[in-house]
Parts: C-alpha cells; sequence; structure tokens
C-alpha cells in the first residue's frame, strides 16, 4: 500500500508552533477523558495528526535556522550547548 501524504490545511499551516501544540494537547486530553462517537474520534485523530506534523515542521525549520545561526568558520554546521 502506497504511503499517502499528509495535506495540512491551511487553518493549521497558520498556526504559530505554541499554539498548534496547544490545540493537539487538547485534543488529545479530549480524546482520552471524553466517550466520544467513533466518527468524531476519527475526526480529532486525523486533525490531531496534522496538528502534530504541523508541529514537527516547524521544529524542523527552526533547527535548521538555528544550525545555520552557530555555522563555524568552516562552514559546517556544529550544534552549541544554548545558554541563555
Amino acid at each position: 500500500m502506497a504511503e499517502q501524504e499528509i495535506v495540512i490545511p491551511q487553518d493549521i499551516a497558520e498556526l504559530p508552533f505554541e499554539k498548534a501544540l496547544e490545540e493537539l494537547e487538547a485534543t488529545v486530553a479530549k480524546m482520552e477523558t471524553e466517550r466520544l462517537p467513533l466518527e468524531t474520534m476519527i475526526s480529532a485523530f486525523e486533525r490531531g495528526n496534522r496538528l502534530a506534523l504541523h508541529c514537527r515542521n516547524k521544529l524542523a525549520e527552526l533547527e535548521k535556522r538555528i544550525e545555520v545561526l552557530t555555522r563555524d568558520a568552516g562552514d559546517a554546521g556544529e550544534w552549541q550547548e544554548f545558554k541563555a
């Protein structure tokens, strides 16, 4: 079976990371604590999956930006401990 690409809806794609994570946590909590009809549970699961993908994409994008900002003189990315 071929793997389908998950499409992130525009309303999720426009969310900042923190808001997407907040909604994802609320969705998971609702699924864990409430007795939802099967169709509602599936819809919540699908949205949660898209929110999680959006959060992973945002983190990967930020990770790349941090790597670029911390490159050494040899032009190779090098991770460094963040000091606040």
